[in-house]
């Protein structure tokens, strides 16, 4: 199994090297995903999208880590797709969006 938490030192020294690299900040989002530091991802993915702010991903992985603190995630959702995100066999807007 992957160990998310060597993966998050990898991705701090990355983003040590290279503090605007968006795809770095979205990985280490997701590592802290899997450790449900969903605040945390919340940051991440909020870096990721200043460094890249066409990065449909990181729109859609910041809904649902707010969707996951109970919080309203579907303007995330709806941006990602607007920007060409397609994931089919996700439910996100209809489990999470009313």
């Amino acid at each position: 199994m992957h160990n998310e938490k060597d993966a998050l030192i990898d991705f701090n020294m990355a983003i040590e090297i290279d503090s605007t690299d968006a795809i770095s900040y979205a990985n280490r989002g997701t590592s802290k995903i899997e450790l449900k530091d969903y605040e945390g991802a919340i940051e991440d993915y909020n870096n990721a999208i200043k460094n890249n702010p066409d990065y449909a991903s990181a729109y859609y992985l910041r809904g649902l880590s707010e969707a996951y603190l109970k919080r309203d995630g579907c303007p995330d959702f709806r941006k990602a797709i607007d920007l060409g995100f397609k994931k089919d066999d996700d439910d996100s807007i209809k489990k999470y969006c009313h």
